[in-house]
C-alpha cells in the first residue's frame, strides 16, 4: 500500500485498536480526575481542608525556657499534651530539642497543655 507523501497510517487513522484503547484510557482518567476534583470542593484542592487549623485560634509568643516536660512561652510555663504536635511553619516535623531561647511559635491549648506547637522560622 502507497503512503501519501509527508502523511503517516496513524494520521489517515489507521491506529486501530491500540488507538481507540488509547483514547478510551483518556478520557477515563479526564472523569476521574474530574470526579475527585468536584468531590474535593475548592477548600480540598487549594489544601484548606478541613482538618486544618486556623491560625487565629493558635496563641504566639516567644520561648523563654524549656524541660523534659513542658515549656515555658512568654515567661509562663505550660505542661505538654502527652499527643504533642510539633512542627515548623512549613510543616516539617521538629522535637523539643529544635526549640531555643527566643523562637518565636504559635501553639494550641488542649485544656491547660500545648497540643500543638509551630516554630516560626525567620523569612
Amino acid at each position: 500500500m502507497e503512503e501519501a507523501v509527508g502523511m503517516h497510517r496513524s494520521d489517515v487513522g489507521f491506529d486501530g485498536v491500540r488507538g481507540r484503547r488509547t483514547g478510551v484510557i483518556r478520557r477515563g482518567l479526564l472523569a476521574g480526575l474530574a470526579a475527585v476534583l468536584l468531590a474535593a470542593g475548592p477548600s480540598g484542592v487549594w489544601g484548606q481542608g478541613k482538618d486544618d487549623h486556623p491560625l487565629d485560634k493558635f496563641h504566639s509568643g516567644r520561648v523563654t525556657g524549656k524541660s523534659d516536660r513542658g515549656v515555658r512561652i512568654n515567661n509562663q510555663d505550660f505542661a505538654l499534651h502527652p499527643q504533642i504536635v510539633i512542627q515548623d511553619d512549613e510543616g516539617r516535623p521538629k522535637t523539643l530539642q529544635d526549640l531555643r531561647p527566643d523562637t518565636e511559635v504559635r501553639y494550641l491549648l488542649k485544656g491547660d497543655r500545648v497540643k500543638e506547637l509551630i516554630l516560626v522560622t525567620p523569612k
